[in-house]
């Protein structure tokens, strides 16, 4: 477990150098090559029950309505696995916070309607994603919380790409509406996991130990 641990704020190591460069970067030009592009391409098709579907999914990943999401799936852990345990999904929504104090920092604009067509309108800096670094913190914790209680490999794959398809279905929704550059989303994705391996990394200190189901 320690070594695991080691391993994880390594990791963590590794990725704050790619997040501070993405920052200096997106302080300094309004979007990345490519972003345009694909911005483009993304919006060349719109469909508007795809527009509600993502408009929907945009909306319960962010600001306060996350706790929507939060507040239930919280209350479930704590069933399940303990009050300890089940602390640690809050405490990575509430990380994931950060986001905003770097918004403030970095100040990139967001994508105009010069440039895109904006479908939903949203206030504040672009950079990075907020909605993508809680999605990535969020969903990563539960991940981390199933993979300490079942060993089972099909179990373990088949929520993996559940995850997966829910970070790639949040960072689709946010260029396609407009509110985001394809490199806020990397962003979003690079800081939140710098922040999830960090809290992993250093959760046996404020986690307790649990018992393993027993591989079938």
């Amino acid at each position: 477990m320690k070594n695991s641990s080691n391993i994880l704020i390594f990791i963590a190591g590794l990725l704050a150098p790619i997040a501070l460069i993405l920052s200096i970067g997106a302080n300094i030009f309004n979007y990345f090559p490519g972003d345009l592009w694909l911005s483009h391409t993304i919006q060349s098709f719109v469909n508007p029950a795809l527009t509600t579907f993502l408009t929907g999914v945009s909306w319960i990943f962010g600001d306060l309505h996350a706790v929507v999401l939060v507040i239930p799936v919280w209350l479930l852990v704590w069933w399940r696995a303990g009050l300890t345990e089940s602390l640690l999904v809050p405490l990575a929504s509430l990380i994931s916070l950060i986001n905003v104090g770097l918004k403030i920092m970095i100040a990139r604009p967001r994508p105009s309607p010069e440039e895109v067509n904006v479908l939903m309108q949203y206030h504040g800096s672009s950079f990075p994603s907020g909605h993508l670094f809680f999605a990535v913190m969020f969903v990563g914790i539960l991940t981390y919380l199933y993979f300490s209680h079942v060993q089972r490999t099909a179990c373990r794959i088949l929520v993996l790409i559940v995850d997966i398809l829910i970070v790639f279905t949040v960072a689709y929704s946010r260029v396609y509406l407009g509110m985001h550059w394809a490199s806020d989303i990397i962003g979003g994705i690079v800081y939140g996991c710098l922040f999830l391996f960090l809290l992993i990394g250093l959760s046996p200190l404020i986690k307790s130990p649990v018992p393993v189901e027993e591989t079938k």
